[in-house]
Formats: structure tokens, C-alpha cells, sequence
């Protein structure tokens, strides 16, 4: 799998990969990042529906498994995100205060009002 991986996101994306990584002749570092996107038409495979059930049968499997030691449970791809989305979507995205003191300064520099921290519309 890892292979796969390396030739998908490497070789294929332009990235960086293998022995050649970090090697001034090469011109290629850890920073030479790559990316694979795949689409596939599920349904020149199998059937869709018969497909969603065992992929919702496979996503039970990762979340009933033993959680890592430290961890509450397993949390399945994308789980993370939607759960900071809907925070954010509800309570605003949250701003570090240094970039609060750059837009404050911002807003004095061009003689305008500063923004509500608190406000989200």
C-alpha cells in the first residue's frame, strides 16, 4: 500500500519521492509536495447500493474498534472536520489574536472603524 501511495502521490503528482527526497542534486525535498485525486464510477464496479452498505458496515468496524491508548474512540476520515464545521458554523471560526492586532492596525491605518470580535453576521 505504501508503494501504491508513494507512485500515486509521487511519481504521478510531480512530488517528491523515494531515495531522491532530500538530495541537493536532485532539487527535490520534503516541501515537494504531491497529491492524487481519484474519482471512480462505483457503479461499473458493483452495485451502489450493495456498495454504501458495506462501506457503512466497514466505517461501523473502524468506529466500534479499540480506541489508541489516551483516545475516547476511533474517529473515521473526514469526522474531524465535519465536527470543527459545524462548531464554526455555530459559534464563528476562531481568530488568532495576532491576526486580530494586524487587522486592528489595519483599520487605523485606513482611518476606519475596527471590527467587532465578537459579532458574527
Amino acid at each position: 500500500l505504501g508503494a501504491l501511495v508513494e507512485i500515486l502521490c509521487g511519481v504521478l503528482a510531480g512530488g517528491a519521492f523515494g531515495t531522491d527526497l532530500d538530495r541537493p542534486e536532485t532539487g527535490l525535498h520534503g516541501g515537494v509536495t504531491g497529491h492524487f485525486f481519484g474519482a471512480f464510477r462505483i457503479d461499473a464496479v458493483r452495485d451502489t447500493n450493495a456498495f454504501m452498505h458495506d462501506l457503512a458496515r466497514e466505517l461501523t468496524t473502524f468506529e466500534e474498534s479499540a480506541p489508541a491508548p489516551g483516545e475516547e474512540r476511533v474517529l473515521t476520515p473526514g469526522e474531524p472536520e465535519r465536527v470543527f464545521t459545524e462548531r464554526y458554523q455555530r459559534e464563528g471560526v476562531p481568530i488568532d489574536p495576532k491576526v486580530w492586532e494586524a487587522i486592528d492596525a489595519m483599520a487605523g491605518r485606513l482611518g476606519i472603524a475596527k471590527l467587532d470580535r465578537f459579532t458574527v453576521e
